[in-house]
């Protein structure tokens, strides 16, 4: 499921992204702040590039792409004016487009993050799963910490493409990473009862015993024993 691009990645790549990242208060103030302190630097590109993300926010898409406009004039070939551009795309859910603009983005500055998880997801919605996929494998080699929600979507694009194995050698490689938490290790559960491998299932449910009240634990517990009788 793809949910909001800015509610789940947070993985800036240059001090501008950073300061967009960090903004705060109502939008509307935040606005009109910013378009005062255009009137006093209008050759400004990075004020530019934060009053189009505002707007973005704001659900202005006309005025955030003049505004777009305006920092790529100012400084042209920015890698953060491309991410803005994808992230306004994205939005509209023009997925082409934002696989364009993350390419642009990723042109300039081949190692960013964010950039390469909206042209993932992107492939994602118009099923380009294996190019999706690959992007997310890129997100992993470059990000510091990427968050477990990553490490899911790639898993659940790789079972799509019936590669389980490859699905769960990612969440085990996330939980090495990120540790054992339940947002990787009961879909694990999931991908080795869907591969039949129900012993490796039962034994990845013991692991995540804490996870679970005791009543719940015994159920699907059951519900294993039983699937493996089936099989």
């Amino acid at each position: 499921m793809l949910r909001r691009f800015q509610s789940i990645i947070v993985l800036p790549f240059t001090a501008a992204v950073s300061l967009l990242a960090h903004a705060h208060g109502d939008l509307d103030v935040r606005i009109a702040t910013l378009t005062a302190q255009l009137a006093q630097n209008p050759t400004n590109a990075l004020l530019w590039l934060q009053s189009a993300d505002l707007h973005r926010q704001h659900g202005e898409t006309t005025a955030a792409l003049a505004e777009i406009n305006q920092a790529n004039k100012l400084k042209p070939h920015w890698a953060a004016t491309e991410l803005q551009l994808a992230r306004i795309r994205w939005d509209e859910k023009n997925f082409r487009a934002t696989i364009a603009a993350a390419t642009a983005c990723l042109a300039i500055e081949p190692s960013a993050p964010d950039a390469l998880v909206l042209r993932a997801r992107s492939h994602a919605a118009l099923g380009q799963l294996t190019n999706a996929v690959t992007d997310l494998d890129a997100v992993f080699a470059t990000a510091a910490v990427p968050l477990p929600d990553l490490y899911l979507e790639r898993a659940r694009w790789q079972a799509t493409l019936g590669k389980l194995d490859d699905a769960l050698r990612g969440l085990d490689d996330g939980m090495k990473r990120l540790g054992h938490t339940p947002s990787l290790a009961l879909p694990a559960i999931d991908f080795e009862r869907q591969r039949g491998t129900f012993t490796a299932a039962l034994e990845r449910l013991d692991k995540a015993r804490n996870f679970f009240d005791a009543k719940s634990f015994a159920r699907l517990r059951e519900e294993i024993l039983a699937q493996a009788k089936t099989k």
